[in-house]
């Protein structure tokens, strides 16, 4: 086997090793950085690991006080009767709707649509729950094309729905007749 002649012409050897012995160096220091931490990951990981099960044991106890207190507020609504309730939230509702009643409202949308030749006596508001309001209007018309025409009038308004004759009479005063509507 031969050996190969190593040709240097300069006058004191010269060896190119810089760039292997720089990356030994972060090698080592590598190798020794990550032992460090892994030697401190080692006695730490007792510390660390009693902290996580403390903490698992307070998110399990937070738990099972949840749990009870689920129980409790679903032996609570249990206990309520759904149909009183419903009662009780009919009356509110009512309530409600009877204080946000606007007579300008509906005096003005009655405006809009009375006939001249139709006489309101009495105006009626009656509460049914849901948002409902039913008037009951009583009036004298002059004749009872004057009371169709009304009754037309108000179920063509948007402002009115359901419009539905309770009574009339005939009512004869001073050779002119009037027609009582209800």
């Amino acid at each position: 086997m031969r050996t190969a002649i190593e040709l240097n012409l300069a006058s004191r050897p010269y060896r190119n090793d810089t760039p292997i012995v720089a990356g030994l160096v972060v090698l080592a220091l590598l190798a020794v950085g990550l032992t460090a931490h892994n030697t401190w990951s080692w006695f730490t990981a007792d510390a660390r690991q009693t902290e996580l099960l403390e903490r698992l044991a307070g998110h399990r106890a937070e738990m099972q006080r949840m749990k009870a207190e689920e129980q409790q507020i679903r032996k609570e609504l249990a206990a309520i009767d759904a149909e009183v309730l419903a009662a009780q939230v009919e009356f509110v509702s009512s309530v409600l709707a009877q204080r946000n009643f606007s007579w300008t409202v509906l005096l003005n949308a009655l405006e809009d649509v009375l006939p001249w030749n139709v006489k309101l006596v009495s105006i009626r508001p009656g509460f049914e729950g849901r948002g409902k309001v039913r008037i009951v209007l009583r009036g004298i018309a002059r004749d009872l094309g004057a009371f169709l025409s009304f009754q037309d009038v108000l179920e063509r308004s948007p402002a009115f729905g359901d419009v539905t004759p309770g009574n009339w009479s005939y009512v004869a005063r001073d050779a002119r007749a009037d027609e009582r509507i209800q």
